[in-house]
């Protein structure tokens, strides 16, 4: 990371529907302000990549269009709206979290929400979340960057 020709990137990648379908949407932070959502993108991975003395990458948490409760809340919801969980998905228990999106008279369930995961309720939300990271992104850039010629910098 501290390395001079280190370089980490962060992506928004494997963009897909509720049923778990690809949809085609990547986007290289920091993001530019002209790109756009697709309509029935409903979750995206961060995706951080480090190029330098050890090259690797992982998926840092993945970020959720819909609304997010356990299990056991929703079915505390007295309103005649079904829970149905889209195929394959396995639940832990019965108060794990989850993401779904009200379709009709259904409640879909489809994803498991990880502590460090973020579930917003719409793109609107996804845009100001996807604003903030890459900000934040550019920020630590900025940082990294002066660490690495720190002693460069103070020998001018």
């Amino acid at each position: 990371m501290f390395g001079y020709g280190d370089r980490i990137t962060l992506s928004l990648v494997n963009g897909a529907d509720i049923n778990g379908k690809a949809v085609p949407f990547n986007l290289r932070l920091p993001a530019a302000e002209d790109y756009e959502i697709p309509e029935d993108l409903s979750v995206v991975d961060v995706f951080e990549y480090q190029e330098g003395s050890s090259t690797n990458g992982l998926i840092v948490f993945s970020i959720y269009v819909g609304n997010k409760k356990t299990i056991g809340e929703l079915a505390d919801i007295n309103d005649g709206k079904h829970i149905k969980l889209r195929e394959q998905i396995e639940i832990p228990s019965i108060d794990s979290d989850i993401c779904y999106q009200t379709i009709g008279d259904n409640r879909f369930v489809y994803a498991v929400v990880e502590d460090n995961d973020l579930v917003v309720n719409s793109h609107e939300e996804l845009r100001d979340a996807i604003s903030k990271l890459s900000e934040d992104f550019n920020n630590f850039n900025k940082s990294v960057q002066k660490i690495k010629c720190f002693g460069k910098n103070i020998n001018r």
